[in-house]
């Protein structure tokens, strides 16, 4: 009994806090979930003006598992090739799942941006997969005969479709990317060329019982027939990527960003649309998304005594984000801020080595996934890489996202997102992206990849509890 008055007091207490202290506070976040000071974003209030469901499910799952997961990057260029895997780590359904593979260029139709056309990275492949349970499957892409990337797979017992009736295994001479007057978007504007590098999704749409015979029928009707029961993807898929170099054996592994709780409905859609997407499809808009991928900072290493350090930074929203014609989202000013320092604490270096880079003292991103070298780093051949020297050899840098004071003036639009529900405005700032480093420390006897370190930056007023 002492014990739970304690605990009411402790309550009471801490209502009493909030209530006195109802000013703006700036938070960090972590993976979507939750800010430090405790408090959970957005509450569980009716629904937010800028697009929110009453409650933010979705959240970037630190364990790895989830209905949707992200692979940063893939290459194919001088000998690359990327290896995958998504794994269904559920016992007792399949899951159906779209796998789709976009180029890296942030490419526009006819070289130009009007509204009526989409801008970013168009994709260049994709296709269902049935994942039985306790199923993996696996591919990897290469170069192809046509000065394409194709897509490989020795898989023969998971089932695929493309949305067309005939064989459901995945063919054994491989399948080549789309481009030209042959993608399926009829984006003439896109070479084989720009195939050979960009990133890929994959996103879980029905989880269907008994399986796997369940899963022919399904692709080609999604129509439950009496014995077919299909529901919501849950968390259960994970995925790794692993960059080789077949010349040397350099190797670069990581792991696939999970988005959990996605959508908690059962998603059908035919391979021959653009459905699912990270857009249409979640459970908590496009909005949702970018808030949990948002970062203001991105942090890392470099070491140069080797082949060098390449970052890779992904915006796998960015496509759906944009709007042509005039300046109204947080793309549409690409400038940031990248500054280094040496590992003996030396004073900072800001570096503006990028082009264009008015005034000296911002940098830009502007594709949809950037390859950042130090010092002319080998270690991919990229058409969307952009390097800067340094002084140093060891040493961490800090990309800002969300340069406020950049020049000759400052951004515009923010890089931010707003949403407002019926009690207070939130505001989410930086970019909504993925960060991966490239590291070879002595000439590809020892690489390897991780994700990025980041700082989130989320201000809300405090919410007044008691008057």
């Amino acid at each position: 009994m002492l014990k739970a008055q304690k605990n009411i007091l402790a309550l009471i207490l801490a209502l009493f806090v909030i209530a006195s202290f109802g000013t703006a506070s700036a938070s960090q976040q972590t993976g979507g979930m939750m800010t430090n000071n405790g408090v959970p974003l957005p509450l569980a209030v009716p629904a937010f003006a800028g697009g929110l469901s009453a409650n933010l499910d979705n959240f970037i799952n630190p364990g790895g598992l989830g209905d949707v997961l992200l692979y940063n990057y893939y290459n194919a260029r001088s000998g690359m090739q990327t290896f995958f895997t998504v794994v269904n780590t559920s016992s007792s359904a399949g899951q159906r799942v779209r796998v789709r593979f976009r180029e890296a260029a942030d490419i526009a139709v006819n070289g130009v941006c009007t509204p009526e056309e989409k801008r970013g990275s168009f994709e260049v492949l994709d296709f269902d997969i049935c994942l039985s349970a306790n199923d993996e499957w696996s591919g990897y892409i290469t170069a192809g005969a046509n000065g394409g990337a194709k897509l490989c797979s020795s898989d023969t017992d998971t089932f695929v479709y493309d949305g067309a009736d005939g064989a459901h295994v995945f063919p054994a001479g491989c399948v080549p990317f789309k481009f030209g007057s042959n993608n399926g978007n009829a984006l003439g504007n896109i070479t084989a060329d720009n195939t050979n590098e960009g990133y890929f999704e994959m996103i879980g749409q029905r989880s269907l019982t008994p399986e796997p015979l369940s899963c022919w029928p399904d692709f080609r009707t999604h129509i439950d027939s009496p014995d077919i029961v299909g529901s919501d993807t849950p968390n259960v898929l994970f995925g790794n990527a692993a960059l080789v170099n077949a010349a040397d054996g350099a190797t670069y592994t990581y792991d696939a960003t999970a988005i959990a709780d996605f959508n908690n409905v059962d998603i059908q859609q035919s391979p021959t649309t653009s459905r699912p997407d990270l857009k249409n499809d979640s459970g908590d808009s496009l909005i949702g998304v970018n808030y949990i991928l948002m970062k203001e900072h991105l942090y890392s290493i470099y070491d140069l005594s080797g082949a060098g350090t390449a970052y890779v930074i992904t915006a796998p929203t960015k496509a759906l984000t944009q709007v042509c014609g005039k300046p109204n989202d947080i793309f549409d000013d690409d400038r940031v801020q990248f500054t280094v320092w040496d590992d003996k604490e030396n004073a900072p270096q800001s570096t503006c080595a990028f082009s264009p880079c008015p005034a000296g003292s911002d940098n830009h991103l502007p594709y949809e996934v950037n390859v950042i070298t130090l010092n002319g780093s080998k270690i991919v051949n990229s058409t969307v890489n952009q390097d800067i020297t340094t002084a140093f050899t060891f040493g961490w840098f800090d990309l800002t996202l969300d340069p406020i004071g950049v020049s000759p003036v400052g951004l515009n639009p923010l890089h931010q997102i707003v949403v407002t529900d019926q009690v207070r405005t939130i505001t989410n700032r930086g970019w909504p992206v993925l960060g991966l480093t490239l590291l070879d420390v002595s000439n590809d006897l020892a690489t390897g990849a991780f994700a990025m370190q980041y700082k989130t930056n989320i201000t809300t007023p405090a919410l007044i509890l008691l008057q």
